[in-house]
């Protein structure tokens, strides 16, 4: 069965999976889990696109990218860039030879608002539900930090719709935290295994624009959004 073309437009907000070869833990050493953001930083750099989140694990990745306004920019090119450097760089490091990553990246394109906070908190509570950690505060390697400071850095920029939280960014950090706190019962898929993530209209609109007819009803609400 064909593959289904995996949406392209610019100025998109995806979800990236990058999962290693065979879900081996190969991301293992401080060394390598730095490695992953300073690749990601580097091309943030090229293609300027703008990053809202990531979580890093032994075994794969949470990227949260928005495409920039430049056509040729498509996540399709910005992540072969990111993985052929990061498993070129990693293979090199550790006299290590064959893939790295395992299979196609997923990508599903998400609706940037509750809908990205809702994303943004699935991404920082990875490390609690693989029970690494009691907390995403505990976890070194994600962005949840950023948030629960309220202020952007050099290399996450604030999902818009955090800011649409509250009236001052130390509020809407406390909601944020609020939020990450209480955990979903169970991990939902529909952040991974979508085609994308939103409202009905949305996922319609995203459909139609990559040539797929809706109606096609895989996924089409996510999780609720911050009160």
């Amino acid at each position: 069965m064909p593959r289904k073309p995996r949406p392209v437009a610019p100025e998109t907000v995806y979800h990236v999976t990058l999962r290693c070869n065979n879900k081996e833990l190969l991301i293992k050493t401080r060394k390598d889990l730095e490695s992953v953001l300073c690749v990601v930083a580097h091309y943030k750099l090229e293609y300027k696109f703008k990053f809202y989140g990531y979580c890093v694990m032994n075994s794969h990745a949470h990227l949260v990218i928005e495409t920039p306004a430049d056509e040729g920019a498509t996540i399709s090119k910005i992540m072969h860039d990111i993985a052929l450097k990061y498993a070129k760089d990693y293979n090199l490091r550790h006299g290590r030879t064959g893939h790295f990553w395992g299979g196609r990246f997923k990508s599903p394109v998400v609706e940037s608002d509750s809908h990205g906070l809702n994303l943004l908190r699935y991404v920082s509570q990875n490390p609690v539900r693989a029970g690494m950690t009691d907390s995403p505060d505990a976890w070194e390697f994600s962005s949840f930090g950023v948030y629960k400071k309220g202020e952007p850095d050099a290399f996450i920029d604030l999902l818009p719709s955090f800011d649409g939280l509250s009236a001052t960014r130390k509020r809407a950090a406390e909601m944020f935290v609020e939020y990450c706190g209480a955990m979903q019962e169970k991990q939902n898929d529909c952040w991974t295994m979508n085609y994308a993530v939103g409202t009905e209209s949305f996922i319609k609109k995203i459909l139609r624009d990559n040539g797929l007819a809706p109606p096609w009803e895989n996924g089409l609400a996510a999780a609720d959004p911050p009160a």
